[in-house]
């Protein structure tokens, strides 16, 4: 309301009654003041969204860590199964040998 002097003036001037024009002044006022923020206003909403993006940065933050530490667990599941395949690849594929080798030799001497 800083310069509703000079509104009122100008109100007047143009021809518009002084009580008139105080009143048209006030209501603008009060319109201003109830449905416009502040710059304390936006200030406090900056403030409180910051936190809140400060908060929801560092839960994303825990989460990536435990998705990380997830995927790590996974992968060393992954490569000891692989590692437990092979000895039984290997194992079995042994055995096929030996096995072949004593069919062959079983076929050698019979014929």
């Amino acid at each position: 309301m800083n310069n509703a002097l000079e509104y009122v003036k100008m109100m007047v001037e143009s021809g518009l009654e002084k009580p008139a024009a105080e009143q048209i002044v006030k209501v603008i006022h009060n319109v201003m003041t109830s449905n416009f923020a502040t710059k304390h206003d936006l200030e406090k909403m900056e403030l409180k969204a910051s936190a809140e993006f400060d908060k929801l940065r560092s839960e994303m933050n825990e989460r990536f860590v435990k998705v990380e530490s997830e995927i790590q667990s996974i992968r060393s599941e992954i490569k000891s199964s692989f590692e437990n395949l092979e000895l039984k690849m290997t194992v079995k594929l042994g055995l096929m040998l030996v096995t072949s080798i004593g069919v062959m030799t079983t076929l050698n001497k019979l014929l």
